[in-house]
């Protein structure tokens, strides 16, 4: 499986070192979704330090990745640790708060969107998610508190999306989801 080591600034100006248990399972995720196939076009919102947004770079050379986080500190953080780490021009990052944000939509619609934000925040954006997942894209979420796993597959499952494999269970009680619109 693929390793990956990736010089990152992280704390107040972009959560993630890539260790916390939801980042960790998330990268197991993507490393078990590049062993099925590649991805073309990538959605890292809620970015932090860029972690994610480089290991989908790193696992999908051909893909476009767009980065997005609300707090102008993250994005200039995931700016820093993209190019430390040789990602320029490869992913592109942006502030922005939803799935609507006219940078988020401006990208076109995504087959990999990743998402490792608290349980609330995932319930306040739901109902936009599917306006930019293609058709035949997958979601990612994590930073799910188990005890809120079945409000926020339910709040994902109204907008026509499914669950498509068993909730990821990390240590600390974090729960990583993957879902795709339902056949």
């Amino acid at each position: 499986m693929t390793e990956f080591t990736f010089d990152v600034l992280a704390g107040p100006g972009g959560f993630g070192d890539g260790l916390h248990p939801s980042t960790a399972t998330m990268l197991d995720v993507l490393r078990e979704l590049a062993e099925e196939g590649s991805f073309a076009n990538v959605l890292d919102m809620g970015c932090g330090s860029g972690v994610l947004s480089m290991a989908a770079a790193s696992l999908w050379p051909a893909c476009t990745v767009l980065a997005v986080d609300m707090q102008e500190s993250a994005v200039e953080t995931a700016l820093h640790n993209i190019s430390e780490n040789g990602f320029d021009g490869r992913i592109h990052v942006v502030n922005g708060n939803s799935y609507r944000d006219k940078n988020v939509v401006f990208h076109s619609k995504y087959d990999l969107i990743l998402a490792n934000m608290t349980a609330d925040v995932h319930a306040g954006l739901a109902a936009q998610i599917t306006d930019v997942l293609a058709d035949d894209g997958l979601i990612v979420l994590s930073g799910v508190l188990r005890w809120r796993e079945e409000d926020i597959i339910a709040l994902h499952e109204q907008q026509g999306l499914q669950l498509i494999a068993e909730p990821i269970r990390a240590e600390g009680g974090w729960s990583t989801l993957l879902l795709a619109r339902e056949a």
